[in-house]
């Protein structure tokens, strides 16, 4: 896996493959009984001189190395201004000026059969990287240069921006991550959280090259990067390439974090009219951080309702009703929180259909635990699901940086820490993360006829009004359902 530069949410197709794989690990998983945790692979976590934190992984029987560099650069850093700042910079991050043999990093990368690309999180920008293990060492200054070099390419930055605008667009013309947008805009309104992840259009259009060092200088120092590395090498062999070839970055100033206070949101229908022969159904939900006790649960409950073809909505939506074509699922962490989304896709006139057995299943959830079978198989799927992950290099070092910027000096142990509390997850947990987590949902349909209007949903109490942060007013929902 290669995540594109912009967000690294994954795509429609790679969602599928996913979703088809860990369907087939949960089935052969639950032919043979419950999960066990087996040994865990060699782990290791220096600290260099410069301050940047390197973890490493071994992977004994693999032939590439994966690679990949988190810096703690929140998107909810002060405005959409910063976002957009931020996603155009991790665009220019590979745009860097030639050598005197006319080579750029990439393209020396490249030569060396290694890719490298960037994307951004809500946490932090990312910076990854996959080749053959043998050349490990040989990418490490070109990697170096495309991470901490000054040297833009700046007549390639009007490109970059095109780029960033033309992904904006496709957001706006995807019905789900635009139906998410909005229930984010939503949920967090009134704080930084509410600005889309890769900025607006207005912000990316007005950003200058002086922006962009500014933020580069301020934050992409070894001191605020994490740098994780997943493959067939040694620790010691590993931290001393990396040493020798990023040692010499002087480290910045700290960086000290303001995290905003969330703010309690009532349940609410918003309805948007959208273009096409299908309606989009989504649901999402504000989670604990991984950091969190309930994590876990959170995980296996959500897997018991949408968690592959054996879950509740699935078979309800997909087998039993057949009303959707498509039904998707995600629990995506932070640092603060995590967001539990569901989507549907259906027939323009049967989103109201599709909403109203979504919330008998959310009823459910929250007044009975789930059977022992459900529990276990919801069990699998997420144990299946982390192994899966685990058999990419990429994948897994990603995810390695990402949970060591989410939680400093205990990355690792908190994923062991969590797929350790998911296997001893009980039924009465799962009911008891519904409760908690499942009262107040933003619902976002796109598309079809609003369910209120088919007795489905209570009367609207009035519009949301302005205010959805970084939205203009024509793309405001034109139904908003605040429930009692």
């Amino acid at each position: 896996m290669m995540p594109g530069i912009g967000p690294l949410l994954p795509s429609e197709s790679r969602r599928l493959t996913r979703l088809a794989a860990c369907t087939l690990l949960v089935l052969l998983l639950q032919s043979v009984g419950p999960v066990h945790c087996g040994a865990a692979p060699e782990m290791h976590r220096t600290r260099l001189a410069n301050g940047a934190v390197v973890l490493f992984r071994a992977n004994p029987a693999a032939q590439t190395v994966g690679v990949s560099v988190c810096v703690d650069l929140p998107a909810s850093l002060e405005n959409a201004r910063s976002a957009g700042i931020r996603s155009l910079l991790a665009r220019m991050l590979l745009q860097r000026r030639p050598d005197e043999n006319g080579h750029a990093p990439l393209s020396q990368l490249a030569e060396m059969g290694a890719v490298a690309d960037t994307g951004v999180r809500q946490d932090c920008l990312v910076v990854n990287l996959v080749g053959l293990a043998e050349g490990f060492a040989e990418y490490l200054p070109p990697l170096r240069e495309i991470i901490f070099g000054g040297d833009f390419d700046w007549e390639r930055m009007p490109a970059a921006k095109m780029a960033q605008l033309h992904t904006l667009t496709a957001i706006g013309e995807t019905s789900d991550t635009w139906a998410q947008q909005l229930a984010d805009g939503y949920a967090f309104r009134g704080t930084p959280y509410a600005w889309p992840v890769e900025g607006t259009s207005v912000s990316v259009q007005a950003i200058g090259q002086r922006e962009l060092r500014q933020l580069h200088q301020a934050f992409v120092r070894p001191n605020n990067c994490v740098i994780a590395v997943s493959g067939p090498l040694n620790n010691d062999g590993c931290v001393r390439a990396i040493a020798s070839a990023l040692g010499s970055v002087l480290p910045g100033p700290e960086v000290q974090r303001q995290r905003s206070s969330l703010p309690e949101r009532e349940a609410i229908y918003i309805h948007r009219p959208w273009a096409g022969d299908a309606a989009t159904v989504l649901l999402s939900a504000r989670g604990p951080a991984p950091t969190h006790g309930d994590f876990a649960a959170v995980q296996v409950m959500w897997a018991v309702l949408a968690g592959g073809e054996g879950s509740r909505l699935w078979r309800s939506l997909r087998g039993d009703a057949a009303l959707t074509y498509s039904v998707g699922a995600e629990v995506e962490a932070t640092a603060s929180f995590s967001v539990l989304s569901l989507r549907a896709q259906c027939d323009l006139e049967r989103a109201g259909s599709v909403y109203g057995l979504i919330s008998e299943q959310l009823r459910s959830a929250q007044q009975s635990a789930p059977t022992p079978e459900e529990t276990r198989r919801a069990v699998n799927y997420v144990a299946g699901n982390r192994m899966l992950t685990e058999q990419h290099n990429l994948i897994a070092a990603e995810t390695l940086a990402l949970y060591e910027t989410l939680a400093p000096g205990e990355g690792p142990e908190l994923l062991s820490r969590i797929a350790q509390n998911v296997v001893n997850v009980t039924p009465e947990d799962v009911r008891l993360a519904a409760s908690r987590y499942l009262r107040r949902p933003v619902w976002v349909q796109l598309g079809g006829i609003p369910p209120r209007a088919q007795g489905a949903a209570p009367t609207p109490r009035g519009r949301l009004g302005d205010g959805l942060a970084g939205y203009s007013n024509d793309v405001l929902p034109t139904v908003v359902a605040q429930f009692g």
